[in-house]
């Protein structure tokens, strides 16, 4: 049995999705859900709250009990990691020992239970086919959404940019660990992009579009996507040709999900504020880094 502990937003939620999944498949075992972080909403001003966002997705697993989380409780965590088979790691990037300790387990017929963020590729690449499929969504486009998928498919070269805001703005623990991108690394990358790609049009997507009605001006045509659904807006910005990224979870996984065979992703190249977190870093090598 491989439970893997969801938290965060709905980009981390597919990050350990991922690795869960791919697990799940490399040990041929079964992949549950840990959602007890979605059960209450703490009284803590620097915690962002979410929702459990994977529902829209045609997900391969199920929900663990509570009878089955409780057995990774049973000692305190310095233990537990070394007699009930939890991975655990905060730092995000990818860790060879990680998978040498899992094999390890799986190696023991014990139980895994993932605490942790996987945030890099090579925690899931293998099995890009399947996570392509499971994170097809359940439901087909409706109303708005069906009209920008249309805009989009119009369109010969289309680009996704994706502005992160909210709680990298408004939110102390997130501010000072990513912030937000700078108005000037867009437009670095608008102007990339429009180097090969004359003919560029944007898409751009924000959970802050008042903002950027308000700032963002460029030379180039561009509209503002509406949807405010998160599942929806990943798909279309996958759907695009090429994909502008922030420093986001969010807009990785709609350029990791965008299977045109000459994509070009542009994303920062500092994706935190503190620089040493960024080696390994989080994005794949072929990602053009600004």
């Amino acid at each position: 049995m491989i439970i893997t502990k969801l938290k965060g937003g709905l980009g981390n939620q597919m990050f350990q999705y991922a690795y869960g999944r791919y697990l799940s498949l490399k040990y041929n075992d079964n992949l549950l859900l840990d959602l007890t972080e979605f059960d209450t909403r703490p009284n803590d001003a620097d915690y962002s709250y979410r929702e459990f966002s994977l529902n829209a997705y045609k997900l391969n697993c199920q929900a663990a009990s509570e009878q089955e989380i409780s057995r990774f409780r049973l000692f305190p965590r310095n233990k537990r990691e070394l007699l009930m088979g939890i991975l655990y790691r905060k730092i995000f990037n990818y860790h060879i020992i990680i998978e040498r300790k899992a094999q390890l387990l799986s190696g023991n017929e014990k139980n895994i239970y993932l605490n942790g963020y996987w945030q890099s590729e090579d925690y899931f690449r293998e099995i890009r086919d399947v996570l392509l499929s499971d994170f097809a969504l359940k439901e087909p486009l409706q109303n708005t959404a069906s009209v920008w998928y249309s805009k989009i498919k119009a369109k010969k070269q289309s680009v996704a940019l994706h502005i992160r805001r909210g709680d990298y703005v408004t939110n102390k623990n997130a501010f000072d660990l990513l912030g937000a991108c700078s108005l000037e690394y867009y437009y670095s990358a608008v102007r990339l992009m429009q180097k090969g790609n004359a003919d560029a049009n944007f898409f751009v997507f924000s959970d802050d579009v008042l903002w950027v009605n308000e700032n963002f001006k460029i030379d180039a045509p561009f509209e503002v996507v509406t949807t405010n659904e998160p599942a929806t807006e990943i798909y279309l910005m996958s759907i695009c040709q090429h994909n502008i990224i922030a420093n986001s979870s969010f807009s990785w996984w709609g350029a990791w999900l965008n299977s045109h065979e000459n994509k070009v992703v542009i994303c920062p190249k500092n994706w935190y504020k503190q620089t040493q977190l960024d080696k390994p870093a989080i994005t794949p090598e072929a990602w053009i880094k600004l």
